[in-house]
């Protein structure tokens, strides 16, 4: 009985110790948590990119932060402190027109999968384009995604193409809109794109998915136009330069998000 008995307490004992040792080495579940955020969402050539890092944790420590755009690593600065990564890095945009996406990934100590956030920004470019009012010789009319230009003849034969008109009125100023707007006279026409337009604050997509005007009277220089075709292009126009009179013209900088 004595034997069993020692037996009986080496096994409990045993178990105490077994249970504690898987006990002691159960991972605990990291709590490391990250933000990344841009600084705004159209950007042109030359114009930095900032791209704000925010990375914390309690019970685990911040081992490596990457930065890459595409396939390329950008340098980011190194973690001095394990427990909360708040940095900044900078690009520099020289990139072809369309969608530029960065990926930021960040890794703990005991963090089994890392943290992996991806970010994307629209670059474009700034075309110049000269619209002329009704008795101007320059065109009144243009393509919001090609930005090719139309006189009263072209505009009339391509009717599908044309996306925004300009003219101007004593009453109303200068003007650009929707063939479908009910500003301007287009005799004969069979489409009439609805294209929406209006003036907006801010050089981000949702601006101008929030537009839901179709035309803008009173133009002046300064103004920030957001734009949206019938065909889904989006762009944004600001106005350079206007000389207001029938005989006149607008000068505009288009900037087409591809």
């Amino acid at each position: 009985m004595k034997s069993l008995a020692k037996i009986l307490l080496a096994t409990f004992a045993l178990t105490i110790v077994t249970v504690g040792f898987f006990s002691c080495d159960e991972p605990t579940d990291s709590d490391l948590t990250a933000t990344v955020t841009v600084n705004k969402a159209i950007f042109k050539n030359g114009d930095t990119v900032k791209i704000s890092i925010d990375a914390v944790t309690t019970n685990d420590k911040i081992m490596t932060v990457e930065v890459k755009k595409g396939a390329n690593a950008i340098v980011s600065p190194d973690v001095t402190d394990n427990k909360m990564y708040k940095e900044t890095v900078n690009y520099i945009v020289n990139d072809a027109d369309g969608e530029v996406e960065f990926t930021v990934t960040i890794t703990g100590e005991t963090l089994m999968d890392p943290i992996v956030k991806t970010v994307k920004v629209n670059v474009v470019s700034g075309v110049e384009v000269t619209l002329g009012a009704s008795a101007s010789p320059q065109p009144s009319f243009v393509n919001g995604t090609t930005l090719q230009t139309y006189n009263s003849v072209a505009a009339f034969a391509s009717q599908a193409s044309v996306d925004l008109v300009y003219t101007y009125k004593a009453t109303d100023g200068a003007i650009i809109g929707a063939p479908s707007d009910a500003s301007f006279t287009l005799a004969n026409w069979t489409t009439k794109n609805a294209t929406k337009i209006g003036r907006i604050a801010d050089m981000t997509i949702a601006a101008i998915d929030a537009v839901t005007t179709t035309v803008v009277k009173n133009l002046v220089v300064g103004d920030m136009l957001g734009y949206v075709t019938v065909s889904g292009t989006k762009g944004i126009i600001v106005v350079k330069n206007i000389v207001v009179d029938t005989t006149g013209n607008v000068t505009f900088t288009f900037m087409v998000i591809k």
